[in-house]
């Protein structure tokens, strides 16, 4: 069987690679996110590989509903709302998934990582924005409108998102400096959803090294903290595993 191309979109690059049926990914290229004709160099990177996949699996930085309609992406202004996955499924004749990327990391990392022993999992991905996931059950709750666990996009009582409040602080140098906003995040998660697992990944090197020191982030309940599981994310490449991940359950 082909491999299945895997392209994950960040607000400043794209990273894409093959995964096979074993999940084993080849070799990882990255090229700069367009913040135009973005669709445009999506469709590129997919001719070059188009006789070698059985199918594409594709991680988008915003909101993306059940049916492969793209409503928004919060770092990338004016891209158009449209149905990447019909798009792309009638230009290459190819099964393709079309998910938020950080519900991609979570999937991956609830079935594969670090949350795999849990059956209820949050992910956060902390990088240009606040990305969050929710697994219930071993499945992506995605929500009506697309919008399921979006925490970094909870409005707070001055009118911004949470993770422009905390961008505006930031970049933080070390957990002290993150802690006030890491635990609001916290708060948030675990008085809505209550899961087994946070599990947590991105680019905030300096904050992703201590579990212990997240652990006391978290809020408490009758003076003794939750019993909530902080994990720091196992998989080398996640985002590139979780995109493809519901066409090669679909096949195995």
């Amino acid at each position: 069987m082909k491999p299945i191309l895997s392209i994950d979109v960040g607000a400043t690059k794209i990273a894409y690679a093959l995964v096979t049926n074993k999940k084993q990914i080849s070799r990882v290229l990255i090229t700069p996110t367009l913040k135009k004709n973005l669709v445009a160099k999506i469709e590129e990177i997919i001719n070059q590989h188009k006789n070698l996949i059985s199918g594409i699996g594709i991680g988008m930085p915003g909101s993306v509903l059940d049916d492969g309609t793209v409503t928004g992406l919060g770092n990338i202004k004016n891209f158009p709302k449209i149905n990447l996955k019909i798009s792309l499924q009638k230009k290459f004749k190819l099964p393709v998934c079309v998910d938020n990327d950080a519900n991609a990391f979570t999937l991956a990392e609830s079935l594969y990582g670090a949350g795999k022993k849990y059956r209820n999992v949050v992910g956060i991905v902390l990088g240009t924005g606040i990305g969050t996931g929710i697994v219930l059950n071993k499945k992506i709750l995605r929500g009506l409108n697309g919008l399921g666990g979006e925490y970094g996009h909870f409005i707070l009582p001055d009118g911004q998102f949470f993770e422009h409040f905390a961008r505006k602080a930031g970049p933080f140098k070390n957990i002290k400096t993150a802690a006030p906003y890491l635990k609001m995040l916290f708060n948030f998660i675990v008085r809505s959803v209550d899961p087994d697992c946070i599990v947590i990944g991105g680019s905030w090197k300096e904050i992703l090294k201590n579990e212990k020191a997240l652990r006391n982030l978290l809020p408490r309940q009758n003076n003794n903290r939750v019993k909530t599981t902080i994990k720091l994310a196992k998989l080398k490449y996640p985002n590139i595993l979780g995109a493809v991940l519901p066409l090669l359950r679909h096949k195995t």
